[in-house]
């Protein structure tokens, strides 16, 4: 509950430090490697957190989400992110599939970097935050399912705890 808590304090200091909307935001890489210093080898396992924003959570409106992670296990550091921005409007065609948002920014695919050039949004599409730690051993990513916590930041406000999945093999 105290992780929790701090997890949570890091983020409201995130977001009120955070940069102006008008920055432009740097790519990031499209998944969080261990940290180089591991004693364990690199592996082929991989761990991601997620979460499903209800519908209506952006209005139409430019926003920005950034994530903030706690995982020692693989980084000895927070696992943090830019600021990326996009827009909702209803000048878009709705589209069924989710828009995810990611570290390097906003991917029509859950796990392969299929970065979109269009950040404009319809208000009707399903959006889910979610990141990944990828090279793992199969333990510590049983580890870091259990352990670690990331939260996504959007806007001024809002914040959630990503929800980590099960260990797989991407």
């Amino acid at each position: 509950m105290r992780r929790a808590l701090l997890l949570l304090l890091c983020a409201w200091v995130l977001t009120s430090c955070g940069a102006p909307p008008t920055e432009i935001p740097t790519p990031l890489p499209t998944a969080v490697p261990p940290a180089e210093d591991r004693s364990q080898q690199t592996g082929t396992w991989a761990v991601s957190f997620r979460y499903d924003f209800p519908p209506g959570t952006f209005g139409l409106s430019e926003h920005r989400y950034a994530f903030l992670a706690q995982c020692p296990i693989v980084s000895g550091e927070d696992i943090t992110s830019d600021w990326h921005y996009f827009e909702v409007t209803d000048e878009v065609l709705p589209q069924p599939e989710p828009l995810y948002l990611r570290l390097h920014g906003l991917s029509a695919d859950a796990f392969n970097p299929s970065a979109i050039a269009n950040d404009q949004i319809h208000p009707d599409r399903p959006i889910v935050a979610i990141m990944h730690l990828v090279g793992l051993t199969q333990h510590v990513a049983e580890m870091a399912s259990e352990s670690c916590e990331a939260v996504i930041l959007w806007d001024d406000v809002g914040r959630a705890i990503l929800i980590p999945g099960e260990p797989f093999q991407p």
